[in-house]
């Protein structure tokens, strides 16, 4: 079959038309299918990437933000407990009874209680102004308002205002003495407990007279306490705290802060003879009950406490006279600060010239951490607490 030139031009043009409609239907389409759903997937990584670069700043923001106001809270707290029970109230008592001189009867205390604060976030100081701590909670409100669905808004709003009509609950413990003494050991009796490294609020006391200018009664004393576990407990407490306090210095050290208010990790408690409790008394404060070592001695013992590290892990042990914990080898432990090992001694003035106890104390620091020691309450002249040597890092506060 013949074809003409005119036909032949058709065919090739027939047969570009098609082979143009084919590279478009099946490989032209598909194409531009895919590199618009990757510019859709771009947009939507874009976005994603730029939420998540605005919640990392916000997250920077809020950890510093809480940072600064826990520190605040450690430090408008110093003088609160941060948990008391029945043994911590007796320890108490005692050393404020050895104190004053004063005679107790009787002493009786009552079981944990709760009570009730009234609280409201909507007056401040004056009834005009929010608290800081308050503004800074709302700022990190506003922060987080576009990320939080309204239904979780409208639910945070409901437990506030059940925090603002109800109060707040805060523990506390009760103690009722029967003493017997003159008006100077009364008067020095409730002058230690006004005087006392934390608060102890007289709640009631009544005075007889008796014979020899001898004055009896009772006194009522609450010891409430502060236990600040998680940033929800204490934003709850706090939300409308008076922030404004003259007495807090906004220029306090933070390394003393911590050293203040973290946890010890050995605690030592030194009392005299006429003391019911032990003399000598040293243990982790981890709650292992096994740990402590007691001693009844009217001199002074020798007492050594050597702590070492290994492959990223502490070990200890420590001995008042003959007595040593563990009785072999040494106890691990955890400290409870990444920065220090906390050692917190509770010493007793002198009651008399024959109040002659006390430990001589060598400590043996063999770890990358700084061992620091805090003794509260000894006596200025003839100390009980004395560390005649030391090893490695070692501080006495």
């Amino acid at each position: 079959m013949n074809m003409t030139r005119r036909e032949k031009v058709m065919v090739m043009v027939l047969f570009a038309v098609i082979s143009m409609f084919l590279y478009s239907k099946f490989l032209l389409n598909p194409r531009q299918e895919k590199l618009q759903s990757l510019r859709e997937e771009k947009i939507q990584l874009e976005q994603r990437v730029k939420m998540i670069d605005q919640k990392d700043r916000r997250d920077k923001q809020n950890i510093k933000l809480i940072e600064e106001l826990t520190k605040e809270v450690n430090s408008l707290s110093l003088d609160l407990f941060n948990f008391i029970g029945e043994e911590d109230v007796i320890a108490v008592m005692d050393e404020i009874i050895d104190n004053s001189g004063i005679h107790i009867n009787n002493m009786s205390i009552t079981q944990k209680s709760n009570e009730i604060l009234s609280i409201n976030s909507s007056e401040g100081v004056n009834g005009t102004e929010k608290s800081s701590i308050e503004q800074a909670y709302d700022k990190v409100s506003a922060s987080n308002k576009d990320e939080v669905a309204k239904e979780d808004i409208q639910e945070m709003e409901s437990q506030n205002d059940d925090v603002e009509g109800n109060g707040v609950s805060i523990a506390k413990m009760g103690v009722t003495l029967s003493y017997k003494g003159d008006f100077n050991q009364l008067m020095k009796f409730i002058s230690e407990i006004e005087a006392f490294r934390r608060k102890i609020v007289i709640r009631n006391i009544n005075i007889t007279s008796g014979e020899m200018f001898q004055l009896t009664g009772n006194i009522a004393l609450e010891l409430y306490y502060l236990p600040i576990m998680n940033d929800e407990e204490y934003m709850k407490f706090y939300n409308s705290a008076d922030r404004n306090n003259p007495f807090v210095s906004k220029n306090l050290d933070s390394t003393i802060l911590d050293f203040m208010t973290k946890k010890a990790d050995v605690s030592m408690m030194l009392k005299p003879t006429s003391s019911d409790l032990p003399t000598m008394n040293i243990n982790l404060s981890n709650g292992n009950s096994e740990s402590a070592v007691v001693l009844e001695s009217a001199t002074y013992e020798n007492c050594k406490i050597s702590i070492r590290e290994e492959e990223e892990k502490y070990y200890i042990k420590y001995s008042i006279g003959d007595l040593n914990f563990p009785h072999s080898g040494y106890e691990i432990f955890t400290p409870n600060s990444e920065d220090m090992i906390k050692i917190e001694v509770s010493s007793t003035k002198r009651n008399s010239d024959k109040d002659n106890n006390g430990v001589n104390v060598i400590i043996e620091n063999e770890t990358s951490l700084p061992v620091k020691v805090k003794v509260i309450g000894d006596d200025q002249e003839r100390p009980r607490f004395l560390l005649i040597d030391s090893v490695g890092k070692v501080e006495l506060k």
